[in-house]
């Protein structure tokens, strides 16, 4: 027989006020914590405001919760010379307990692999670190005849970048470490050359290249071309005309979650 609508709601009453006893209980089941008492096990500040330092004589230790300003100024655990709640930057790289195999000798893979990561830095990253695409001047591939698909290249460098924060994450080498860093230079630029505040360039470069090109004449005849000619990139050149594809590739790179600014701000 199914219960009447009364009954139900008196059970689910029920369940409400055990469920709230139990919260209750678990909360403060171990005490104030801000009970001073030498013989607590449990020292973790409630926030009551009290002013008492609940846990002087135990400030060290990994439970240690306390928030009050200045709570063990005589036995600091950390490096910033106060309050163990803060946490000091660029004290060590979050990224050094990683553990790599690196046992096994390199396959042809890793090696090819390792390969083309030396050649795109070496033809494919010219002057501010942002990827391009190459043409040479012969199949011996020595020397560059012109760049291409610069219109491109914040899509393709967030996407580079994004590839060697993941490499980073995974090995901890220095060499995607790098890559990172000079990935991370080039979109910053692209976004400060324009002058204009959240506005990213679709490329930039100097203008004493002549690989580019004639840039001075397309900044006069074309809109989207952009020659700096004062200020921090004086020399410099962008192009604009910015689509939707562009800003995605540039957060993809510089959001990385495995990439993080600390990391960034440490390495430099």
């Amino acid at each position: 027989m199914m219960p009447s609508s009364r009954e139900r709601a008196t059970i689910l009453a029920r369940l409400i006020i055990v469920f709230a006893a139990t919260v209750v209980a678990l909360g403060t089941g171990c005490g104030d914590g801000d009970d001073p008492s030498p013989t607590s096990t449990h020292f973790f500040d409630d926030d009551s405001g009290d002013g008492v330092d609940d846990d002087a004589r135990h400030d060290v230790e990994s439970p240690d919760r306390d928030d009050d300003s200045d709570d063990d100024a005589e036995s600091d655990d950390d490096t910033v010379g106060d309050d163990d709640d803060t946490v000091a930057l660029c004290d060590s790289d979050p990224l050094l307990s990683m553990r790599y195999d690196e046992s096994r000798a390199a396959g042809p893979l890793r090696l090819k692999a390792e390969r083309y990561d030396l050649w795109h830095e070496q033809w494919h990253q010219p002057n501010y670190g942002a990827t391009v695409n190459v043409r040479f001047t012969s199949d011996a591939r020595d020397a560059v005849q012109s760049y291409d698909d610069l219109w491109d290249s914040t899509l393709w460098t967030g996407t580079y970048l994004a590839s060697q924060a993941l490499r980073y994450h995974v090995t901890g080498e220095a060499q995607a470490k790098a890559n990172a860093i000079r990935a991370v230079s080039a979109l910053d630029r692209t976004l400060h050359v324009t002058g204009r505040p959240g506005f990213i360039a679709r490329y930039t470069g100097p203008m004493s290249d002549p690989v580019y090109g004639d840039i001075a004449g397309g900044c006069v005849t074309n809109p989207d071309w952009h020659c700096v000619e004062d200020g921090d990139f004086a020399g410099d050149f962008w192009f604009g005309d910015t689509s939707h594809d562009m800003y995605s590739g540039w957060f993809f790179g510089m959001s990385s979650p495995t990439i993080s600014w600390t990391t960034m701000r440490c390495a430099s």
